[in-house]
């Protein structure tokens, strides 16, 4: 028995013949290729060599040559252990290198012993499954029956359909692109027979060639070399081409691989690598055919077939490729969306967190001004005892006092973009009024169009009670330095009217003197009526009345006081511009405006100065210098003085609340901050201009309003004392004013019943036989007050229409004891405004449209 050397990479091929020979009772040791093959021969000589004709690096000729260098190996035999479909290959090898013997791998264990027999010169009987040579070397020659030639081939072609077979499976069985090209050209290389093989690819997309593989040799190639090998394959192959024969000597195959592979020296075979997705994705090239043969026609067919696998095996792995990537991305994305959406999750909870414990309320409604959401401290701004309960209100009309504040909250973001300290009132659930400051701002989509609004709802009810508070304290604080002017201006007017009243009742005059001198006392009575308006006005709190008024005309008025409050040591100087417009402000705030600025200029300036007021009509455009001033017209106020001045430090808290320059006791630190609040209600902007020693000087822009050409013709129309006939119920305590109203009424033709307090009305009422029209009475009397007294009337003459007169203008009608079809007559008022009112009031006002329900 003898030590045998298996040299084959295939360990299903290797395993069998192992077998085989262990049952001959031989030692086998085994090689995968044939570097390893060569070393174990030199460490262990052999007495036999079975030797696979094609391995990885080098083929069964280059194995053989150098065995047969080693010492001692140059007899030693060998055997062509071969695919039956490459015997013919072997046969012409074997004719190069010498080898006698060629085994077949599919041939059977007594045909390997017979051969192993031969080659170690024993007689084959001594084996138990060797045949009789004779009839073994017999049937060999008989070779050349066609029927047994026949099977021969027939066994050739179902070898080499098994072997392409088995091929593509392992081909489609890759896992990725460098195991299926290895496979792939391993395969084509044993499968046909050829030296080397090697393939490439190329991307469908940027056009790219990669080299991926070289089977046959163990050489490196140089990159610049192999890619104008790749390219040249690529300009002889095409979809239409799908096979090409180059020749070995050709400039580029010589150059890269003359030097690595000189045993190459027919033609090379290459073959396209197709898809029906992409089109060519690469090539097959295989170099020389071993034997004496080249490759034929069915070797084209063979190789075409074996690329056209591996093209859609390189398509699926690709897909697969770009699958898992997209996969990749996509778990990628869909952890990165998660973690957003935690993040998002988490942001909502903090959000929602902050709305739910913040000290403000907050609301956010769709644009028809539909709630969405309520925070709960809204909810108890409001007097609810939910969040919900808001939210069933549905919008904002329910809660707001006046209709038109969403109007003004959009017109306001249409202007600026943001909703910013705009102040509105609201009702509470049980019906009181609260005052709250809003700011809010849109959500928009992803299209930039507006979705919702978000406000921040601060109540400013308090803050609001106490400005009330000190602007009162204030206007008492300026009617003790008014009342010594006024009561000196009253005394005169008392002079002029007395004297007057004197002269006529002296009597002898002619009619047109007397009216004269009555006219006088009119006038007289209109200038005290005036100072009376002006010292209640600065005495009591007025009701918010939002009004046109022309600002020049309201200095007019004010021209007497101004100086009084400032002292007999400044000087005042008022200069109104011409054609200042209108603007919508509130009387009694405005002239606290005044009031406040005039004090502060005062006390600036101990020892005396200049003060003065200036008002100009200004068009602000994009380019003006006050550039926080939006664009349109206005009216500018400038109020300065020559006193002390401040520094930046100062100016930079003179409109905050409290904060104050005088010394403990002197000062509150709110009249500059309830002129900043009232300025801002107002829609206007206001600075301050100072240095120290240099004086003060304040700017308040107001928004110009247009007036309508209506209201300007009714100030224009003539005064008209209509008439009357109907009949009207007076109450007055007063006797000189009942007595001279009801001259009055009856001189325009109405019947005037007359009493001198309520319960007097009350049996008038009661027992008169005919209709009352009208009660016309005083607010404050002994006994019953006016509004009561008309309601007690009504009861008794159900189509009675009241009008209350008062002296005092915090009577208003807002008044819980008001009806809502009771008229407010402020006094003094000229007879002219009495008839007018009347006859309005009993021909056109809407309120008494509707039946009266009599209780």
């Amino acid at each position: 028995m003898v030590q045998v050397l298996i040299v084959e990479s295939h360990p299903s091929s290797s395993e069998y013949l192992r077998s085989v020979l262990g049952r001959l009772g031989h030692q086998v040791t085994e090689a995968r290729d044939g570097a390893e093959g060569l070393e174990l021969a030199r460490l262990t000589p052999p007495g036999l060599v079975f030797i696979d004709i094609l391995m990885p690096t080098m083929d069964g000729y280059e194995f053989v040559s150098a065995l047969r260098s080693q010492p001692g190996q140059s007899e030693l035999p060998v055997v062509f252990w071969t695919a039956a479909y490459l015997k013919r290959e072997a046969l012409g090898l074997a004719q190069e290198c010498g080898v006698l013997h060629i085994a077949d791998k599919s041939a059977l264990p007594d045909e390997i012993s017979w051969i192993v027999a031969q080659c170690l010169g024993e007689d084959a009987n001594r084996s138990a499954l060797a045949l009789d040579t004779k009839t073994i070397v017999e049937d060999l020659r008989l070779a050349q029956d066609t029927a047994r030639q026949n099977t021969v081939d027939l066994q050739t072609a179902s070898s080499r359909l098994s072997a392409l077979t088995e091929l593509g499976r392992a081909l489609a069985n890759q896992s990725n692109v460098p195991l299926l090209l290895k496979e792939l050209c391993e395969g084509a290389r044993y499968l046909l027979g050829a030296r080397v093989a090697f393939a490439f690819t190329v991307d469908s997309h940027s056009g790219k060639m990669s080299f991926t593989h070289l089977s046959g040799s163990s050489s490196t190639l140089q990159r610049e070399d192999i890619e104008k090998v790749c390219i040249l394959w690529l300009e002889n192959l095409s979809p239409q081409k799908r096979t090409a024969r180059l020749v070995a000597d050709h400039e580029v195959m010589a150059r890269a691989f003359q030097a690595t592979l000189p045993r190459c020296t027919k033609p090379y075979l290459g073959v396209v690598m197709l898809n029906r997705v992409a089109g060519t994705v690469g090539a097959l090239v295989l170099g020389t055919k071993i034997g004496i043969t080249d490759f034929d026609q069915e070797d084209e067919l063979i190789a075409s077939a074996v690329a056209a696998q591996a093209g859609v095996a390189y398509q699926n792995l690709a897909s697969a490729g770009e699958l898992r990537e997209s996969l990749t991305e996509l778990q990628a994305e869909i952890a990165l969306r998660r973690t957003a959406e935690s993040e998002l999750r988490n942001a909502e909870m903090d959000y929602k967190s902050s709305i739910e414990t913040a000290p403000y309320g907050i609301y956010r409604v769709d644009l028809d001004g539909k709630l969405l959401m309520v925070n709960p401290v809204m909810a108890q701004m409001l007097g609810y005892s939910s969040a919900q309960e808001v939210l069933e209100l549905q919008t904002t009309e329910k809660i707001s006092c006046d209709p038109e504040d969403r109007q003004r909250l959009l017109t306001r973001y249409t202007a600026r973009g943001l909703v910013m300290n705009v102040e509105v009132k609201w009702k509470q659930k049980s019906g009181a009024q609260i005052d709250v400051k809003l700011n809010g701002w849109p959500k928009f989509d992803l299209d930039g169009k507006v979705i919702w609004y978000e406000f921040f709802v601060e109540n400013i009810t308090a803050q609001r009670q106490l400005e009330l508070q000190v602007q009162q304290a204030q206007r008492m604080e300026a009617v003790g330095q008014f009342a010594g002017g006024v009561a000196h201006d009253f005394n005169n007017l008392l002079m002029i009217i007395s004297s007057y009243a004197d002269l006529i009742k002296a009597g002898g005059f002619e009619r047109s003197t007397v009216i004269e001198r009555a006219g006088r006392i009119t006038e007289a009575a209109t200038r005290a009526a005036a100072l009376t308006k002006q010292l209640l006005a600065f005495s009591r709190k007025q009701p918010e009345q939002l009004e046109l008024m022309d600002l020049s005309t309201l200095l007019g008025e004010l021209g007497n006081v101004i100086p009084k409050l400032v002292g007999e040591t400044i000087h005042c100087s008022i200069s109104c511009g011409p054609a200042l417009g209108s603007v919508r402000v509130d009387r009694g705030e405005i002239e606290q405006v005044f009031l406040n600025l005039v004090v502060n200029a005062r006390d600036a300036m101990p020892d005396g100065g200049e003060f003065t007021i200036e008002t100009a009509h200004v068009d602000v455009d994009e380019s003006y210098a006050e550039q926080r001033v939006p664009p349109g017209p206005y009216a500018r106020i400038t109020v300065g003085d020559t006193g002390v001045g401040m520094d930046e430090a100062t100016q930079a808290h003179i409109f905050e609340p409290f904060f104050t320059t005088k010394e403990r006791g002197h000062g509150t630190g709110l009249g500059l901050s309830v002129v900043y609040g009232i300025v801002k209600r107002s829609g206007g902007w206001i600075w301050v201009y100072s240095s120290p020693g240099k004086g003060t000087t304040f700017k308040i822009y107001l928004p110009v309003v247009q007036e309508s050409t209506e209201a300007k013709k009714v100030g224009l129309q003539p005064e008209i004392i209509p008439t009357g006939s109907e009949t009207v119920l007076l109450v007055e305590d007063e006797r000189g004013l009942r007595t001279v109203v009801c001259e009055f009424l009856r001189s325009t033709g109405y019947v005037v019943l007359e009493a001198s307090n309520s319960m007097e009305a009350l049996h008038i009422c009661e027992g008169y036989p005919g209709r009352i029209d009208m009660l016309l009475t005083d607010y404050i009397m002994p006994g019953l007050n006016g509004p009561r007294l008309g309601n007690l009337a009504m009861k008794l003459q159900p189509n009675l229409r009241i009008i209350c007169m008062s002296g005092y203008n915090d009577r208003a009608p807002q008044a819980p004891e008001f009806s809502e079809t009771t008229t407010f007559l402020q006094k003094p008022f000229s007879l002219s405004m009495l008839a007018q009112t009347v006859r309005r009031v009993l021909t056109d006002d809407l309120r008494y449209s509707a039946p009266v329900q009599v209780a």
